[in-house]
């Protein structure tokens, strides 16, 4: 508002400066229209209010999420799980078959030895 003020005002000036008579009206309209701005008080009020049918449509939206998404996520989880559990099962028999593994070479070892030293 203080710049439309001023701007006013600086228009005022310049008809004021070019035709001083001519334009007194103009003049005095400009005056009127600044001193008017410059008293005015502006006041906002924001009211925040919900849209009407949001709660329809938040409503649809909960039950389309629980009905479909909800149950996807959830067997996922749950085979995820699986998988898991699968991977660490799948690791230790791995460790298992390795520790057999070198148990029976270090067996076979001897009795290699055996053989061969009869």
């Amino acid at each position: 508002m203080a710049k439309i003020n001023d701007g006013l005002f600086n228009i005022n000036e310049s008809i004021n400066i070019e035709k001083p008579d001519a334009l007194v009206p103009v003049t005095q309209a400009i005056q009127q229209m600044s001193k008017l701005i410059s008293e005015a008080k502006m006041h906002v009020e924001v009211v925040n209010q919900p849209v009407p049918g949001m709660d329809k449509v938040l409503h649809s939206m909960s039950d389309a999420i629980t009905t479909s998404l909800l149950p996807v996520v959830s067997a996922m989880r749950h085979k995820l799980d699986m998988d898991h559990d699968i991977w660490q099962r799948v690791k230790n028999l791995g460790k298992q078959i390795s520790s057999l593994e070198k148990s029976m070479v270090t067996k076979t070892k001897v009795k290699v030895d055996l053989i061969d030293k009869k």
